[in-house]
C-alpha cells in the first residue's frame, strides 16, 4: 500500500478525521480489512477516506482513485448562484431535504475542490446595473438586510451551531423563489448583495460547527453571489475566509491561493483598506506557520498600518483593533513568542464589546493556553474560569477543541487544588 499504513493506522486516522467534521467513529482493522476486501463503506466515510490518504501522500486522492465507488447521492442542481434550481422541492416549497442536508453537514473538506473561483462580472458595472432600479429599495432587500444583521449578532453572541440550520432554512425558503421571481436582471443584483452576506454568515457557522466540508461549499456559493453583485471587495472578504479555512485543515498552499487571489482583487483606494488588512493580517499567520518570520511580521505590520487609517463602520470599511490583535497573537504563537502572544490576546480583550461573546471566549480560551506554556498556571486557572462562566451561552465546536487542548495542557499540573477544580469545570461545563 502506497501510504505505507497498517490496518489500524488507517482506521484511527479516518476516525480522527471524522472527529473534525463533528462524526463520532470507532473504526479498527477488522473494519479496513472488510473495505480491502471489497466492503464499501457507507457515506461519507469514502470521502473521510480519500482525505486521510490525501493528507499521507500529499497530493488529492478522491474516493474513485483509492478504489471507493461514491455511494453518496449527487446533490441537487445548483440554481442561480448556487442556490436550489426553480423548479426543486425546496424552491418551489420551501422544504429542506433534512437527510440530504445531514449527509452534506458532516461530509469534510475536500481539497480538490480548493481552487479560487474566477472573476467574472458582466460588461456593465453593479453601478451601471443600479441605475436602472428605482431609488426606492425592494422590500425583499430590506428584508436580507435586517435578517443579515440579526445572524451575524446572534452568531457573535452565542456560536454557530445554534443558529446554522435556521439560516440554512431560511435561505432556502426564500431565496430562491425571491431571485426566480425577479424580472430585472439589475434586481437580482441587488439581492445577491445581501444573500451574499447570509451566505457567507452561514459558511462561517459552518465552520464554527465543525461542518467543514458544508462551510467550504456556502464560502463558493458566497462567492458567486459577490461576483452576481459585482461587489469585489466583498469577494475578497469571501476569499480570505476560504484561505482561513483551508488553512485549518492544514492546506497552507491553498490558503495562500486564497489570500493572494484576494490580495490581487481589491485596490489601493481607501474604501479599500478594512479589506486589505484583513487579508494581510491572515497573510501574516499563514507565513508565520510556514515558519518565514521576516514574510509574516512584514504582512502583520502592514495590516497594522493599514487598519490605523479605516474608520468604525461596516465590515468592508473597518477593521475592528481587537480582531486584529487576535491574529497578531495568532502570528507571536506560531514564531514561538508565547509572552508577546499572551499580552496580544490581553489587550484584544480589553477592546472586544461585551456583545461579541463567542471571540471572547474564544480569546480567553488560547490566552490560558499560553499563560499554562509560560509557566502561569494560576493565571492560566483565572482565565479559564471567567471562559468557563462564558461557556453556557455558547454553542461553539471551536470553542469546544480549544476547551479539549486547555485540559490537556492542565493535566500535567492536575496535583494542584486550583487546577483540578478548572479541570473539573472543563469536564462538566454545563454544570458549574
Amino acid at each position: 500500500m502506497e501510504a505505507d499504513w497498517t490496518q489500524e493506522s488507517l482506521a484511527r486516522a479516518v476516525n480522527r478525521v471524522a472527529k473534525e467534521t463533528g462524526l463520532s467513529r470507532t473504526y479498527d482493522r477488522t473494519t479496513v480489512a472488510h473495505w480491502l476486501k471489497g466492503s464499501q463503506p457507507r457515506p461519507p466515510t469514502e470521502r473521510l477516506i480519500a482525505e486521510v490518504l490525501s493528507r499521507r501522500l500529499g497530493r488529492v486522492i478522491t474516493p474513485e482513485q483509492a478504489g471507493l465507488a461514491s455511494t453518496a447521492q449527487a446533490g441537487p442542481q445548483a440554481g442561480t448562484a448556487g442556490f436550489p434550481p426553480a423548479g426543486s422541492r425546496a424552491a418551489e416549497h420551501g422544504e429542506p431535504d433534512p437527510l440530504h442536508d445531514m449527509a452534506e453537514s458532516f461530509r469534510p473538506y475536500e481539497p480538490e475542490k480548493a481552487h479560487v473561483p474566477p472573476w467574472q462580472p458582466g460588461l456593465e458595472s453593479m453601478a451601471d446595473q443600479m441605475d436602472a432600479v428605482s431609488g426606492t429599495k425592494h422590500p425583499e432587500v430590506a428584508v436580507l438586510e435586517s435578517a443579515a444583521q440579526f445572524y451575524r449578532v446572534s452568531y457573535d453572541a452565542h456560536g454557530g451551531e445554534w443558529l446554522r440550520g435556521m439560516l440554512s432554512d431560511f435561505l432556502a425558503g426564500t431565496v430562491p423563489g425571491w431571485m426566480a421571481s425577479a424580472r430585472r436582471e439589475a434586481v437580482r443584483r441587488e439581492l445577491a448583495a445581501p444573500c451574499c452576506k447570509l451566505t457567507f454568515l452561514l459558511a462561517q457557522m459552518c465552520a464554527d460547527a465543525g461542518c467543514h466540508g458544508a462551510a467550504q461549499r456556502h464560502f463558493t456559493t458566497a462567492a458567486q453571489l459577490a461576483e452576481a453583485a459585482g461587489d469585489q471587495l466583498m469577494r475578497a472578504v469571501v476569499l480570505r475566509a476560504m484561505g482561513t479555512l483551508a488553512f485549518s485543515q492544514g492546506r497552507r498552499r491553498s490558503a495562500m491561493d486564497y489570500l493572494e487571489a484576494g490580495t490581487s482583487a481589491v485596490t489601493s483606494g481607501d474604501d479599500a483598506r478594512a479589506v486589505r488588512a484583513y487579508l494581510q493580517a491572515q497573510l501574516a499567520v499563514v507565513h508565520a506557520a510556514d515558519r518565514n518570520p521576516a514574510a509574516a511580521l512584514q504582512a502583520l505590520s502592514t495590516a497594522e498600518r493599514l487598519a490605523e487609517a479605516t474608520q468604525a463602520g461596516d465590515q468592508l470599511a473597518h477593521y475592528p483593533p481587537a480582531a486584529l490583535s487576535y491574529q497578531a497573537a495568532q502570528v507571536h504563537t506560531l514564531l514561538g513568542q508565547h509572552a508577546r502572544a499572551a499580552d496580544t490576546l490581553k489587550r484584544s480583550l480589553t477592546l472586544r464589546p461585551p456583545q461579541e461573546r463567542r471571540a471572547i471566549a474564544l480569546t480567553l480560551a488560547q490566552r490560558a493556553a499560553l499563560l499554562v506554556t509560560l509557566g502561569h498556571v494560576d493565571e492560566a486557572c483565572h482565565v479559564g474560569h471567567r471562559l468557563l462562566d462564558e461557556y453556557p451561552h455558547l454553542q461553539s465546536r471551536t470553542l469546544d477543541c480549544a476547551l479539549r487542548d486547555l485540559l490537556q495542557r492542565l493535566r500535567p499540573h492536575g496535583g494542584l487544588t486550583t487546577v483540578r477544580h478548572v479541570m473539573e469545570r472543563i469536564q462538566h461545563p454545563q454544570q458549574t
